[in-house]
Order: C-alpha cells, then sequence, then structure tokens
C-alpha cells in the first residue's frame, strides 16, 4: 500500500481555513478583550463534598445557571443573572463555605495566528 503525503505548507492553509469558519477568533467568541474574560459567566469549584443537590441550590439562590460541568477540574461554568457583574457575583460565591474557587472565564488567545 502507497502512503498519502500532503506537503507541510498545504496541511497549515487548510487548518487555517478551518480554523477561520470554527470560529477561533474572538470575533465570534464574544469576549471582553478590555477586561481578559467572557461578561456574564464565571467559574466556580464547589468543594469535593458538597452534593449536587446543594449545588443546584445554590445556583438557584444566586439566580445562576449552569452552562457547563468539567468532570476533570470539577469546575461549572455558570451563566450570571442578567444586571449582575462578573466581579459582584464572584464576590458573593467566595462567601459561601461551599465553594473551594471563583474566577472569571478567562479570555485565552494564540499569539499567532497559523
Amino acid at each position: 500500500m502507497k502512503a498519502f503525503k500532503i506537503p507541510f505548507g498545504v496541511l497549515l492553509i487548510i487548518t487555517w481555513l478551518f480554523a477561520q469558519e470554527s470560529g477561533w477568533g474572538m470575533e465570534k467568541w464574544g469576549g471582553a478583550p478590555e477586561k481578559g474574560y467572557k461578561e456574564g459567566e464565571i467559574l466556580v469549584k464547589f468543594k469535593k463534598e458538597v452534593p449536587e443537590a446543594r449545588i443546584q441550590e445554590m445556583n438557584n439562590e444566586m439566580g445562576t445557571e449552569i452552562l457547563k460541568f468539567f468532570r476533570f477540574t470539577r469546575f461549572y461554568l455558570l451563566k450570571l443573572p442578567p444586571g449582575a457583574t462578573v466581579e459582584s457575583m464572584m464576590e458573593k460565591f467566595r462567601a459561601l463555605p461551599e465553594v473551594e474557587h471563583v474566577e472569571p472565564n478567562a479570555l485565552v488567545t494564540i499569539q499567532q495566528k497559523p
């Protein structure tokens, strides 16, 4: 069987084209580049012993919505209620004894496009 070889430059161009279509750029991300994070979202890590029912209860009390759970890191991506700021909601979550860590949903970019 003959191996199929693609020149590296062609592979790079194909990758760049797919990156443009998939929205790797910040324009489609909707972040706040001057602040370095996405408005209206925070990441919260609850302590290991906190049951799922209590996590749901705290989110209901705060008016936040769980967008995603990252199982490996145990972080919850939360959508903030309308009018709430990232800073104020981080303070509220930090005040809860069940919370281990809180941070904004940080904007991460590559330094150079291929």
